[in-house]
């Protein structure tokens, strides 16, 4: 599945570039949150912000006065941390807390609508499908199921401003999900009900942009 999903970016990114007029390399922090939508009372899930980080190479193509397309691909990371309360069978109990550290390859295609204050400084808006895909994961816990693929929608905005064949700027992007990240099996009671409970995840960037006007 793997292989497969590292061909279908490779040749999105090659008609992409193929049709593109700019290259963009896009790099900053990513800032994810998980929570559950109903939590165990022996748990506390995920309910702190953490800090990881994003990196995508990009295409624009269709470029006009006042919008243009875009493709992007790349890499960002996501995180959380778990506590919940661990019976000792002799009696007693600890709190144990582990950490969710996620690899995410991640595509997608935006319509970015673009408000040119001077043919300088360009601040746009966009909103478009992605694609996130788990490749790697370090989580301590086993008691989560991570989903492999998780899609959505990525809207935000930013500012761009262009010299000649060069282009520097920032972004925002928040993620939209229309699946959940991942479920989570509470630690088994002394009935041996195991709950299933949904997490939720919020996940945003913020980005510096660095392009080239190859077109």
């Amino acid at each position: 599945m793997r292989k497969v999903l590292l061909f279908i970016a490779g040749l999105f990114l090659t008609i992409e570039i193929s049709a593109g007029q700019i290259v963009r390399l896009q790099t900053g922090l990513s800032r994810s949150r998980l929570s559950y939508s109903q939590s165990p009372e022996s748990v506390k899930g995920f309910n702190e912000p953490f800090i990881g980080y994003n990196v995508f190479l990009g295409i624009d193509y269709l470029n006009r006065k006042y919008f243009n397309l875009s493709g992007n691909l790349g890499y960002l990371t996501k995180k959380g941390e778990q506590s919940y309360i661990a019976v000792r069978p002799n009696g007693g109990s600890d709190i144990v807390t582990n950490n969710s550290d996620l690899g995410y390859l991640s595509v997608n295609t935006t319509f970015d609508l673009k408000y040119p204050v001077r043919d300088v400084i360009i601040p746009f808006t966009s909103i478009g499908p992605r694609l996130d895909y788990l490749v790697l994961d370090l989580s301590e816990s086993r008691w989560t199921m991570i989903r492999r693929a998780v899609y959505g929608l990525t809207f935000g905005g930013g500012m761009k401003f262009q010299f000649t064949k060069i282009q520097i700027g920032w972004r925002f992007d928040h993620y939209l999900n229309f699946i959940k990240n991942s479920e989570l099996i509470a630690l088994p009671s002394y009935t041996g009900f195991l709950p299933v409970v949904p997490i939720t995840e919020r996940t945003s960037l913020f980005s510096l942009t660095l392009a080239y006007k190859i077109r």
